[in-house]
């Protein structure tokens, strides 16, 4: 007697299950790194001291970032699986396995983390002193790795219940806001410091953080529709 065949779930995905489950032990090894007390060390790094003018000695304790960004790599590629099976729910249906177009999106979100650092390299090398490039890389990091830390919980959400794809788009807006907003005045101590604009600094803030993401789910979306027509 043959059964039927279960419709594919999220929450029922072993790679998946993994795949949060190392997020949580990196949330887990990233507190016991940076110690006691936590809000503390917290407060003192780069992307939550802005509002004090000395910048000197506002850095990430050691061993945290690779940490995080591990973790952040992980879960855009976590979110973004989720929310492609939500758009095109044939994707789990193909004959590669789930696990390898996981694995291929958590390449595209590292990816797209070290393009991100590499241009704010870039850019700051353009126009500031290479103290100040360091600066700004930091609080980079900081805001990635903030946003890295309040996209587990909407993972979470979009994987284990059965929220609207709308409500997750918009929950996801609210989580890249806080940090852009920490980021922007972080980055704007650097700004007036070379006589800049706000309007340039916006500007700044577009085209380092808009148009790398545009183009990751731009490549995400392309991705999605070859598998679809060839496989």
């Amino acid at each position: 007697m043959t059964g039927q065949l279960l419709p594919y779930q999220l929450r029922t995905d072993d790679a998946l299950t993994i795949t949060l489950f190392l997020c949580a032990m990196l949330l887990v090894l990233t507190a016991v790194v940076i110690g006691h007390p936590l809000l503390r060390r917290i407060e003192q790094m780069p992307l939550f001291a802005y509002r004090q003018n000395d910048k000197t000695g506002k850095e990430t304790p050691g061993g945290v970032q690779p940490l995080m960004m591990t973790h952040a790599a992980l879960i855009i590629g976590a979110f973004a699986w989720a929310m492609a099976t939500r758009v095109h729910p044939d994707l789990p249906m193909l004959p590669i396995p789930t696990a390898v177009l996981l694995i291929a999106y958590i390449v595209i979100g590292a990816l797209y983390l070290c393009f991100c650092r590499w241009f704010y390299q870039f850019v700051g090398w353009l126009f500031f002193e290479p103290e100040e490039v360091k600066w700004g890389v930091e609080g980079w990091l900081n805001s990635a790795c903030l946003i890295s830390l309040l996209m587990f919980p909407l993972t979470l959400l979009a994987v284990y219940f059965s929220l609207p794809i709308g409500l997750l788009i918009l929950i996801l807006f609210l989580v890249l806001f806080f940090p852009g907003v920490l980021l922007f005045y972080w980055l704007k101590k650097l700004f007036y410091a070379n006589f800049y604009g706000s309007l340039l600094l916006i500007l700044y803030l577009c085209a380092l953080e808009i148009f790398p993401m545009i183009l990751m789910v731009l490549g995400i979306e392309q991705l999605n529709r070859y598998l679809l027509l060839n496989y």
